[in-house]
């Protein structure tokens, strides 16, 4: 029996999709064909206004929010947008916690635990929930934004550089 291949529709869940970068990259898809899922942690009013923009270039949009180191939070983030989008073909994470300057001195684990859970974890997450979907369509991409800072570290980044170290 062969097996029939439907086209993927275009879509993409933007996590952190109300920071400046991930802004950004909404509205490049958006211009580039894909409904977008807006994902927010907070900041819900610029996420609206966000999907207002992509609506006016034409393109579907969803908002969703949620902890992405909360394996609930991402559960009930995919079910919202395969609700409003029928699927989702690429997820492109921008997400980030701030960047504190800590002397190694002075650095604490839990420093060093709250960066690896925004982007180790919350990446395991977003991967656990969404690539069974994939492997039944037979595609998926998953795109994590990392820095040119794990080039030339700073040393009181400590956190953020390891962490998106392993990312990378």
């Amino acid at each position: 029996v062969k097996e029939k291949k439907t086209k993927t529709k275009k879509t993409a869940l933007v996590i952190g999709g109300t920071g400046d970068i991930g802004s950004v990259a909404c509205i490049q898809l958006a211009k580039d064909g894909f409904d977008i899922a807006i994902h927010c942690f907070k900041n819900k009013t610029k996420a609206d206004k966000l999907k207002k923009q992509l609506e006016k270039i034409g393109r579907n949009a969803v908002v969703v929010s949620g902890d992405i180191v909360s394996l609930p939070h991402v559960q009930e983030m995919k079910d919202k947008s395969l609700r409003a989008m029928g699927n989702i073909s690429v997820i492109v994470n921008c997400s980030t916690i701030s960047i504190s300057s800590i002397k190694f001195v002075n650095l604490e684990w839990k420093e060093m635990q709250a960066h690896y859970d925004a982007n180790i974890r919350g990446s395991f997450n977003l991967l656990k929930t969404f690539v069974p979907n994939w492997e039944i369509e037979h595609f998926g991409k998953f795109i994590a934004l990392t820095t040119l800072a794990t080039e030339k570290p700073n040393a009181q980044w400590l956190p953020y550089i390891t962490s998106k170290t392993a990312l990378n």
